[in-house]
């Protein structure tokens, strides 16, 4: 609202101060400037009476007495000059002062100067305006302007005190009511002028009513309201069934629900689109020290230069009346680092002048960035699932082509030999299908549905036997350095996967070092009782074996190092790698109940640090390192039962067992093996059968075979097998495997040993 002036106020604003309406003040003589008055005042009065003694008897006195009478005078008329120089100049004599005198005259919001004893010294007219009496005469210093009741006893108190002690305050306070006129309510804020000023400035900005029973809420920003009514009031929250009486008009500001929000609010001005009020929750957003860097800027110089357009956007329509019901969720900094839900609604000016925009946008701004971190691990998570579900999935079907590519090249081979025209093709086919069943196997380890073959072993041993390997790997340049601990704990691993572990972070690290370099492993106990203190709180307390490959290469960088366990994600320039190797580490580590952590510091090297579990066995269980194998006879007798449901898998396995001195019973699937079994009288020595197949898997045949014939020897294929077997309750450890990409020679010597365990072949 605003309040007409009732009389006809002056041109140009008082240059001294006026007569303050009201009763008279008593003396504060604790204020400075009445001691000093008081003071001058005595010392004015023994410099004139030294000065008449001087005079009148300059004779008795002496040489000495006038000396003395002319110093008292002295002295007076010095006290007198300090007086005059310290006291403060009254406001109007300053030329600077004359010049903000005049620019604050202007000012929408009225503002008023008062001294310590609470006289005003300057009033802009929008102040005189409000706070003349109808009468006309001197305006109405704040404090007597203001309603002092008993609800808003507390909020005056505050301000002046503040003012009298040269502190600062705000609150939202009533005005006393005047004739024929609805009582105002105002954000009255007291300040200092400066740090050492005795001046104080009053500034009253028009706010929203309150209801009488104190339930109204009042708008953070001053002058300002979110609705579209003309009234000044703001509605009345409905009271609850149960709601507890509270006092009318509690004593707390409600600016303070502004400065003190946790989300960030500005005031954006309808017209030049820059801020005019934050809070400090939207400084701390945007990453400024404090609302100052704020006022006078467009908020687009904080956001991302992507997002700017659908900001401006929003900002058209909230002041056109079309505010977006949906937040928007925009990016904040020059690389879009930091992210905010942005709220946008029209706000209508109220108490502005004629040249005021009639509309402004007041902005929410919800900082998201920690919880879009937390969804983008999420997704990360949920892709890296995706990948090795899908990567399983065809691994799976992929092994089983494999498998008969495999295992006809054999095939083929025994019948053209080294001489043969077709020889060379024959090699390159299996040349072929090997490395596809190596990459087949890498997303298999990824997707952790690889089939390990675990026994305890020394990684010293693993390690040692595979350092002649490694020096090649690495070349002349690359140095390869052991630091293994002595009476190291074994471990249960498949070890032909842990020395693939180990060659590929040995040829990551000799990749990060092209002119050379030094690649260490490390090995070492950790106690149960010392894992919290490594700082990895993930890890489940319990004893380990860690193994470290560590480089002096040129480190990961911090933005990557989150992404070098993705399948595919490679540094490397095109055809130097898949992408897969750390994958398959990654995935080979969790299957054996590990953990793997990646260390690295750019332009100084990189760490894997990998932690197994320690396993209980004694030196003489400890599973010796293969030497080379040598040839061997893979002919046999005996007869095999054979189920497998991919065609050409169980044509080349029958033929390649035949060809090897078997017979074989060939069945699609469980059912038909059953009738088999029931129908055939002769002995069986082993069923071979594939793990997953369609109506009866492997382990439902197993079970059902076990009844039938009580003692059978079971080998299981798969390229996942275990992965079955724990979600069907078997016990792993009692079964045979045969891992899926196999040849003929793998087939044949598979089904040798198994039958040697029970005397037979």
């Amino acid at each position: 609202m605003t309040l007409e002036p009732q009389s006809a106020e002056p041109e140009t604003p008082p240059l001294a101060p006026p007569e303050k309406a009201g009763p008279r003040r008593r003396i504060n003589m604790r204020d400075p400037g009445h001691a000093a008055s008081l003071g001058a005042a005595v010392f004015m009065g023994i410099a004139i009476a030294a000065g008449v003694l001087s005079v009148m008897y300059q004779e008795q006195a002496g040489f000495a007495g006038l000396a003395l009478l002319v110093g008292l005078t002295l002295t007076g008329i010095g006290f007198l000059v300090a007086i005059a120089v310290s006291e403060p100049k009254p406001l109007f004599r300053d030329k600077k002062a004359k010049v903000l005198i005049k620019a604050f005259d202007g000012f929408e919001h009225a503002l008023a100067v008062t001294n310590r004893a609470g006289d005003i010294v300057f009033a802009n007219r929008a102040y005189r305006k409000m706070a003349s009496p109808a009468t006309g005469g001197p305006a109405t210093p704040p404090e007597l302007m203001l309603d002092s009741q008993a609800d808003m006893a507390g909020r005056l108190y505050r301000l002046v005190r503040a003012a009298a002690e040269g502190g600062k305050a705000s609150a939202d306070v009533r005005a006393k009511p005047r004739k024929d006129e609805k009582q105002a309510w105002f954000k009255v804020t007291v300040s200092p002028l400066s740090e050492d000023s005795r001046l104080t400035m009053w500034r009253l900005e028009p706010s929203s009513d309150a209801p009488a029973n104190g339930g109204g809420v009042v708008l953070p920003f001053p002058g300002v309201k979110l609705n579209e009514s003309e009234t000044n009031e703001a509605p009345a929250l409905p009271a609850p069934a149960h709601a507890v009486e509270m006092p009318s008009q509690p004593d707390i500001p409600v600016t303070s629900f502004f400065t003190a929000a946790p989300i960030g609010i500005a005031l954006i001005n309808g017209e030049t689109g820059s801020i005019e009020e934050a809070n400090d929750a939207l400084a701390r957003f945007l990453r400024e020290d404090s609302t100052l860097a704020l006022t006078g800027r467009k908020l687009a110089d904080w956001v991302a230069p992507e997002d700017r357009t659908e900001l401006r956007q929003r900002i058209e329509a909230a002041l056109n009346g079309n505010a977006p019901a949906a937040p928007a969720e925009l990016r904040f900094g020059v690389k879009g680092d930091f992210s905010g839900q942005v709220h946008v609604a029209r706000a209508r000016t109220q108490g502005a002048g004629d040249d005021a925009p009639a509309y402004n946008a007041a902005i929410y701004i919800i900082d998201t960035t920690d919880m879009r971190a937390l969804e983008t691990q999420f997704a990360q998570a949920q892709k890296m699932q995706a990948v090795g579900t899908m990567a399983g999935g065809i691994a799976h079907d992929f092994n089983n082509i494999l498998t008969a590519i495999l295992g006809f090249a054999d095939i083929l081979l025994g019948k053209h030999r080294a001489g043969d025209p077709s020889f060379g093709d024959l090699m390159q086919i299996k040349s072929g299908a090997t490395r596809a069943a190596r990459l087949v196997g890498q997303l298999l380890a990824y997707s952790r549905k690889q089939t390990l073959q675990p026994k305890p072993y020394s990684v010293n041993d693993l390690v040692t036997e595979l350092s002649e390997m490694l020096h090649r790997v690495l070349g002349e340049r690359v140095k390869l350095s052991h630091e293994l601990s002595r009476d190291l704990w074994p471990v249960m691993v498949d070890g032909a996967q842990f020395d693939t572990m180990i060659v590929n972070l040995a040829v990551n690290a000799r990749d990060a070092m092209p002119d050379g370099g030094t690649v260490t492993i490390r090995t070492s106990n950790v106690l149960a009782a010392d894992v919290a203190a490594e700082g990895y709180a993930m890890i489940t307390p319990r004893d380990y074996v860690r193994i470290e490959v560590a480089d002096s290469g040129t480190g990961i960088p911090k933005e990557i190092i989150g992404k070098i366990f993705e399948p595919f994600f490679t540094t490397k320039g095109v055809g130097a790698g898949t992408g897969l190797g750390l994958s398959m580490v990654y995935g080979f580590v969790k299957q054996s109940g590990g953990f793997i952590f990646p260390e690295s510091e750019p332009g100084k090297g990189t760490v894997f640090k990998i932690w197994l579990p320690r396993h209980d066995a004694t030196a003489e269980e400890l599973t010796p390192v293969e030497d080379k194998p040598v040839p061997r006879d893979l002919t046999g007798m005996g007869t095999v039962m054979l189920v497998e449901d991919d065609n050409s898998v169980r044509s080349f396995a029958a033929r390649a067992l035949t060809m090897r001195g078997y017979t074989v019973l060939e069945a699609e699937g469980g059912d038909a093996a059953l009738d088999i079994l029931r129908r055939y009288d002769g002995q069986i020595d082993v069923l071979l059968t594939d793990v997953e197949m369609p109506e009866m898997s492997g382990p439902e045949l197993a079970r059902k075979v076990g009844e039938l014939r009580p003692g059978l020897k079971i080998i299981f294929m798969s390229g996942y097998a275990e992965d079955a077997f724990r979600r069907s309750g078997e016990d792993a450890s009692e079964i045979e495997f045969l891992p899926k990409p196999f040849n003929l020679k793998q087939l044949a010597a598979k089904v040798k040993d198994v039958l040697a365990k029970g005397g037979e072949g």
